[in-house]
């Protein structure tokens, strides 16, 4: 498995028992998922930093405009609602989407951005990625 993976000195290997399969042979036997992390991915991966609570704010009232005169104006147009779209890549960024939480239980927002746009470099709104796939979104953590 490692062999097929690629594996270099310095990457970092998840090996997670799934449990016991009967083989093909009947006899029980276990079975282990192997996945691959570079260590250049590693290195560049942001270090995640404790949320700091927001700084308090003083309520504020907005300015009331003058007065003016009323004009004619047509009903203003409504504009279609388009479907985010992931162009020819949605299978490639799920399968990629798949491997990332195959490592991680949960990224902040910011993580995830990093791994879609300067990892993959795909340049795609994570929020657009975080709909098309349905992952979850609680406080600022991705989970699948």
């Amino acid at each position: 498995m490692l062999a097929e993976e690629g594996v270099k000195v310095g990457d970092y290997i998840l090996v997670r028992y799934v449990g016991e399969v009967k083989s093909r042979g009947g006899r029980a036997v276990k079975s282990y998922e192997v996945a691959v992390l570079p260590s250049e991915e590693v290195a560049a991966a942001p270090t995640p930093t404790p949320a700091q609570p927001a700084p308090p704010t003083t309520p504020q009232t907005a300015p009331t405009p003058p007065p003016t005169q009323a004009a004619v104006t047509s009903p203003p147009a409504v504009a279609e609602e388009e479907k985010p779209k992931l162009g020819g890549k949605l299978e490639e960024i799920k399968k990629f989407v798949d491997e990332l939480f195959s490592y991680y239980d949960s990224l902040t927002i910011e993580e995830f951005d990093y791994y879609l746009n300067t990892i993959k470099k795909w340049s795609i709104d994570p929020a657009i990625v975080i709909k098309e796939l349905g992952l979850k979104v609680e406080g600022n953590k991705v989970t699948k």
